[in-house]
């Protein structure tokens, strides 16, 4: 594992293309940012509002199913863990160790980069 500090410049991409996998990051927004965290595997994206609320999202041949916004127990001002998980169908996003929302498509998952 590593530490990747966001400068808030162009999206921190991978090499690597995946279709399936599980992502775990630690995260934390500045107190007074109005700014959102997501992050992606494949074709699979987390993404948690800066109220707390995650959604998660899967692009497959230009269709995209989504999750409905679920509120959370993320910690506005510290620290939170989200595992963000694609099995090719289904994502999962956890928080903090809750299962907070998850999201089924049909179809084949594309490969794609990890972004954050």
């Amino acid at each position: 594992g590593g530490v990747l500090k966001s400068s808030g410049k162009p999206l921190l991409v991978s090499d690597a293309k995946f279709a399936t996998g599980e992502l775990v990051f630690d995260w934390r927004l500045p107190a007074k940012s109005g700014k959102s965290v997501s992050a992606s595997v494949g074709a699979a994206t987390v993404t948690v509002a800066p109220g707390g609320s995650v959604q998660v999202g899967i692009a497959i041949a230009g269709t995209v199913a989504a999750s409905k916004p679920v509120e959370t127990k993320a910690v506005k001002a510290g620290w939170n863990r989200t595992v963000l998980t694609f099995d090719g169908t289904t994502a999962t996003a956890r928080i903090n160790g809750e299962a907070v929302a998850k999201v089924n498509a049909g179809g084949a998952a594309p490969v794609g980069p990890v972004l954050f």
